[in-house]
């Protein structure tokens, strides 16, 4: 049976609902199970060392309502953004570093349906010094009004936020998240990653209908790029640790160490230039988890 998420009568007040004609599936013969996963959080006062056992309650969970009363639109999530991954670099010492994932036109172009698709909400994510998110939309050479625009990212606000009126989205248009950190707190650099103290920037948007065809359209940093952007021409085949070939007076350096030992103050421009300009690898991928063909 195929079931739908949507707004029940009920005495709950919900912060968020689904368009009245638009329900995401519940698909028995796609979905083998679903996880919900919890993060918490302890203020730093609680925080003790040694550390000493606490006892903690906790009534977490979800309330789910479902209908066989199908709605006429499904509803899909499209994740665009940066692949988590070190090549994901934030400087130290800077106030404004600017980072950008792409999700490319040929993408869109070989996924979307001639109509498109219409974005109705967005969950927008970074983590600890992440400032500001927005999602941006460009067709052909113009570059439309922001899809999505948070000025003031907090990232332990993780909710789906309702567009004030869908947006389409056409076969062919590109769709860049934008992040912008504070990373004047930190005296060393942050890597792309999972965890709190990495950085991420992920917009994770809801749409109609549902394309089963491209489900995450993220980019990374191409490695040139990467290596470009720290003063680097070319690194040692197949060396494990990576090393450093050329220039010569990198000759022998690991990768590591030039991370850790670039003058970020110096030459942050340089490489946010480099970065924001340079190549990158488009990652586009099906609802299986495998790349999109061609």
């Amino acid at each position: 049976m195929l079931a739908m998420f949507g707004r029940s009568p009920s005495v709950f007040d919900w912060g968020f609902s689904f368009p009245s004609q638009v329900g995401y599936p519940l698909e028995s013969n796609q979905a083998r199970f679903y996880l919900m996963e919890t993060h918490y959080s302890l203020t730093a006062n609680e925080y003790t060392w040694p550390p000493k056992p606490k006892a903690m309650v906790d009534n977490s969970g979800l309330r789910l309502f479902y209908t066989s009363t199908l709605r006429a639109q499904d509803a899909g999530v499209l994740s665009v953004g940066i692949d988590p991954n070190w090549r994901h670099i934030i400087p130290p010492g800077q106030e404004h570093v600017v980072s950008e994932g792409h999700c490319v036109g040929e993408c869109t172009q070989r996924a979307f349906l001639r109509d498109g698709v219409s974005i109705f909400a967005v969950m927008m994510r970074t983590h600890q010094i992440g400032r500001q998110i927005k999602l941006r939309q460009i067709r052909q050479r113009e570059e439309l009004l922001p899809i999505a625009h948070d000025r003031n990212a907090d990232w332990n606000y993780q909710e789906y936020r309702r567009l004030s009126a869908p947006v389409r989205v056409l076969p062919g248009d590109r769709l860049i998240a934008e992040c912008i950190y504070d990373s004047s707190a930190r005296a060393a650099i942050t890597l792309g990653g999972l965890t709190t103290r990495e950085e991420t920037c992920l917009v994770l948007a809801l749409y109609y209908p549902r394309q089963k065809e491209l489900t995450t359209c993220h980019s990374l940093p191409s490695l040139p790029t990467v290596i470009n952007s720290l003063g680097i021409n070319e690194l040692v085949p197949g060396s494990n640790p990576v090393r450093i070939a050329s220039p010569p007076e990198l000759s022998g350096m690991t990768l590591e160490t030039r991370l850790i030992s670039y003058d970020w103050r110096n030459n942050f421009r340089s490489f946010q230039y480099v970065t924001r300009r340079g190549s990158f690898k488009p990652l586009c991928w099906s609802a299986k988890n495998q790349p999109m063909p061609n």
